[in-house]
């Protein structure tokens, strides 16, 4: 069993925070540069392999991680 197979449901943590900037601005740099502020090595599927995390700025988007490999894990919603 792989690490994704082990995943298991739980209820969404919700956290506001107030920032100086257009939502335009906070969107972009919330979705478009996640890589430079999430924590990959505490908080994906696969810390030792995974390159970065993707979030499709789009309603309806996939946050997913992009692999060492270039392969690609969905996280699940």
């Amino acid at each position: 069993m792989n690490k994704v197979d082990q995943i298991q449901k739980v209820t969404p943590i919700v956290k506001t925070v107030r920032v100086k900037s257009t939502p335009e601005n906070a969107f972009q740099a919330f979705t478009e540069k996640m890589a430079d502020w999430w924590p990959i090595d505490r908080h994906s599927l696969d810390a030792e392999n995974c390159a970065s995390v993707v979030f499709e700025p789009k309603l309806g988007g996939t946050v997913y991680q992009t692999m060492k490999d270039g392969s690609t894990i969905p996280w699940p919603g």
